[in-house]
């Protein structure tokens, strides 16, 4: 895809003038005087664009008739041949004349780099003006919500057991509902046929479930459940290396009602 240029151009003035006369012929060895305009005071010229390295007033042309000539602002100039008979004396200016620049702009217009220019305007101080300003307030305090209430403190029986609920810690240990509902729980390791039968802390009334996990080694071990009723079950420990189980650690957990 052709890429279209959107940017705005104009014509280049040359880095290098030359006079010649009306044949052609170059004023080799003529000279260029600069003076302030309406009077004959001497305006400086320069040799490079940055304006520091002066010209000779009037400057001499070389055998081509050229000269490099950087100014600001307005002038008159002058043109002499070579044996000093005026030619020309007409006013000139810059490519952009002091007059317009603000006397405020013309050191930012000549500066350097980009930074220069923005601590000549003045936009580093008052962007650091502007920090320094900042104040953080603290926000609104909210209102302190009212103390709740202290709950009562249950009894603390011998076996853990309170107006709704008991427990026990033991192994097999449980965890009683005032509604019946029961959690019992324990750990044990098979016999070396890999069984073991299981016995509850408390009688069920009905048993919801039953699951086992090996401790140890729980990948190869597969635990199987049976014998079910309201105070014990009997579990089977197998493993893929056909051991049978023997010595397997296992925890258990079984839910229910009581």
């Amino acid at each position: 895809m052709q890429q279209v240029n959107t940017r705005m151009t104009s014509l280049i003035p040359s880095a290098v003038l030359q006079f010649c006369d009306d044949n052609g012929i170059p004023f080799a060895g003529g000279t260029l005087s600069f003076y302030i305009p309406g009077t004959l005071s001497d305006k400086p010229t320069y040799q490079d664009p940055a304006g520091t390295i002066l010209n000779t007033n009037p400057i001499v042309l070389d055998a081509a008739g050229r000269a490099t000539i950087w100014g600001t602002g307005n002038y008159t100039m002058q043109l002499n041949d070579a044996q000093g008979n005026l030619i020309w004396s007409q006013p000139t200016a810059s490519t952009l004349p002091e007059s317009d620049i603000s006397a405020v702009m013309l050191p930012v217009v000549g500066a350097a780099t980009l930074t220069t220019a923005r601590t000549l305007m003045g936009i580093d101080a008052e962007i650091a003006a502007a920090i320094a300003a900042i104040e953080l307030l603290p926000g609104p305090i909210g209102p302190t919500g009212a103390t709740g209430a202290t709950g009562a403190t249950g009894a603390t029986g011998p076996a853990g057991t309170s107006p709704a609920t008991s427990q026990s810690n033991t192994n097999p240990g449980y965890f009683k509902t005032a509604s019946g509902f029961t959690l019992q729980f324990g750990n044990s390791v098979t016999s070396s046929d890999g069984t073991l039968t299981v016995t509850f802390a408390i009688p069920f009334l009905n048993t919801t479930s039953i699951n086992c996990t090996p401790l140890l080694n729980p990948i190869n071990i597969v635990i199987r459940v049976a014998a079910v009723s309201a105070t014990q079950f009997v579990v089977f420990a197998e493993d893929t290396d056909n051991h049978g189980g023997q010595q397997c650690e296992f925890c258990w957990q079984a839910l229910g009602f009581s």
